[in-house]
């Protein structure tokens, strides 16, 4: 099966990339291997800024090096051997494949407490079957994701061990340890770990003393972990950071304030123990109350989310970019793609308050644990759609307990079709319950601009790019649609002003003012900036973002002859692409 995983991980990864004859995915993997490369090349382990982004000053990004270390070691294996582009594509290809065997053994795992040891190869059934979240594991795809959905599936397993009382403290230490992981990585983590935090109080609301000591060492698991990760995320100079997007003292606070809210239950269960189920409850909405207040007034700038501290253009530049989109947006723009993400999360979580509602009551607090994990994945994609892989991941861990049961009746069932149907019913069920509905809402609403959207091709932009008399000059800056900015860092040695990172602030604006203000605001970033090329798309396809009214002022005039500006001389005119030259410098 984990064979099965890895050719079905290859298969998604042959199918489309976000620049041709490269296996990437979307320019995060771009980025992502772009760092790869500068550490490959030399850079500093606490370098992680591009310097080929809104320069001088370049993009100092906020990510972990963690996805980064399994990259750069298939990389420098495999360069002696396959040469320098043979191994980035080695390593772009087979990491990825790795971490979705990963993921399929980690949630076959986790389901254990669900399905029993016998139900563990029917698990294994659904985790193939179920195809959402493989997306991260498709070949080329190297951003973060993966990593996330991962370590959210070992933290769900732990937690399911410790609801089913299993009373080892392994369970523990592995939960508290995956969520320091998931903090360094990044900040989408803390979501996961709420869902966590939540369903271990619950467990102790139910089953009392050993419950708190538990909960403790997980609290002190996490804490240790983010000690020790500390030193690695950050430089020497940078470790007093609040940064709220990144692995920071927020990130040591949060697991300083599980690590107190433990021990203060484990304490309190010995002072003034044992307590009852009401007193649990109060101490537990007290205590919690109050460690959410101080770690609000200490970083009071995290309040506001991760896009809390920019401006609201920069926040429509970032925010609205597919994954970005909160559920209930794309219900309305594209109700076939929000269906196939939603089918199997509207399942699991169904089947989750059934159990919690008639499920043995010597197995209830199994059950509530896992509705409480289902229902925190099934609101968070209503507030980013990327939240839905782990929905989806979590939904497929929900619906192994119905695979092992009707597999346990299939040995019963003395016709082989009705063990093949009780055992295959549910996988075959997973796999096609999306496509097909999203299939007939497709067929019966009108294709929306999300769903039919295509790459703008700037194919002949870059052959002109990489023409002697440029590269000489490279790096030049550009300006270009953020999207397409990511395929010219990658297959030119020039420099853009915006790419969609939401910390590159001053390269986003200044980038909006030059394709999408009037002709005065265009010039005078142009001239401020340096800026030397500018490419464009014919239309919207070029944009990461809703631009519904904004029309970019290179598709009505700059582009035409008659009415170009004369700071700008047209270089292509070609298709879906535009590439002018700034003569700014020379008019001066």
């Amino acid at each position: 099966m984990a064979l099965v995983m890895a050719g079905l991980c290859l298969w998604g990864g042959s199918r489309g990339g976000f620049i041709p004859g490269q296996p990437f995915k979307d320019p995060d993997d771009v980025l992502r291997m772009l760092q790869v490369l500068a550490l490959h090349d030399g850079g500093d382990w606490y370098d992680l800024t591009q310097p080929r982004i809104n320069p001088p000053a370049g993009l100092a990004m906020h990510w972990s090096r963690l996805p980064d270390l399994p990259l750069l070691g298939l990389l420098r294996l495999a360069e002696p051997w396959l040469g320098r582009e043979g191994a980035i594509r080695f390593a772009a290809t087979w990491v990825p494949v790795f971490l979705g065997i990963a993921y399929f053994l980690a949630l076959v795992w986790a389901a254990r407490p669900l399905t029993g040891a016998p139900g563990m190869p029917l698990a294994g059934l659904v985790a193939l079957t179920a195809y959402v979240p493989h997306l991260p594991y498709q070949a080329g795809r190297v951003d973060h994701h993966g990593w996330q959905l991962l370590l959210a599936l070992l933290i769900a397993g732990a937690v399911l061990r410790l609801a089913s009382s299993d009373q080892r403290r392994g369970p523990a230490l592995l939960g508290g340890g995956c969520a320091a992981l998931a903090l360094w990585i990044g900040a989408e983590a803390i979501p996961v770990l709420a869902c966590a935090v939540a369903a271990l109080t619950l467990i102790w609301w139910r089953e009392g003393r050993w419950a708190a000591d538990r909960l403790a060492l997980w609290g002190l698991a996490a804490l240790a972990g983010a000690l020790l990760i500390l030193p690695l995320a950050l430089a020497p100079g940078q470790r007093g950071s609040t940064a709220c997007d990144a692995f920071s003292l927020v990130s040591l606070a949060l697991t300083a304030s599980l690590a107190g809210f433990g021990l203060a239950a484990a304490l309190a269960e010995r002072w003034f123990g044992p307590l009852t189920l009401g007193r649990r409850i109060g101490f537990s909405l007290v205590l919690g109350a109050t460690l959410i207040g101080l770690l609000g007034a200490a970083f009071p700038h995290c309040l506001a989310g991760p896009y809390g501290e920019l401006s609201p253009e920069i926040v429509q530049l970032v925010a609205q970019t597919r994954e970005s989109l909160p559920l209930g947006r794309v219900v309305f723009m594209a109700p076939a793609s929000a269906l196939y993400y939603l089918a199997l999360p509207l399942a699991g979580l169904a089947l989750a308050i059934w159990l919690g509602h008639t499920g043995p009551a010597a197995q209830r607090t199994l059950w509530l644990a896992l509705l409480v994990l289902m229902a925190g994945a099934f609101l968070l994609p209503w507030w980013q759609l990327r939240g839905s892989l782990l929905s989806n991941a979590y939904a497929t861990l929900t619906l192994t307990w119905l695979v092992a049961t009707l597999g346990a009746k299939a040995d019963r069932q003395p016709s082989l079709s009705r063990r093949v149907a009780l055992r295959g019913g549910v996988p075959l069920l997973v796999a096609i319950l999306p496509l097909t509905l999203a299939l007939v809402v497709a067929s019966i609403t009108p294709q929306s601009a999300l769903e039919k959207q295509d790459a703008c091709d700037i194919s002949q932009a870059l052959a002109v790019l990489n023409q002697a008399p440029y590269r000489a000059q490279a790096p030049l800056l550009i300006a270009a649609p953020v999207n397409q900015a990511a395929t010219i860092l990658w297959l030119t040695p020039h420099a853009v002003l915006g790419a969609p990172y939401h910390r590159n602030v001053d390269g986003l604006r200044d980038n909006d003012a030059i394709l999408f203000k009037d002709e005065g605001c265009a010039l005078e970033a142009v001239s401020r900036r340096g800026v030397k090329l500018i490419v464009t798309c014919s239309d919207r396809r070029g944009l990461p973002y809703d631009v519904a009214g904004r029309t970019p002022i290179l598709r009505t005039n700059l582009w035409l002859e008659e009415d170009k500006p004369e700071w700008l001389e047209s270089i292509l005119s070609s298709g879906d692409v535009f590439l002018f030259h700034s003569k700014i410098a020379e008019l001066e």
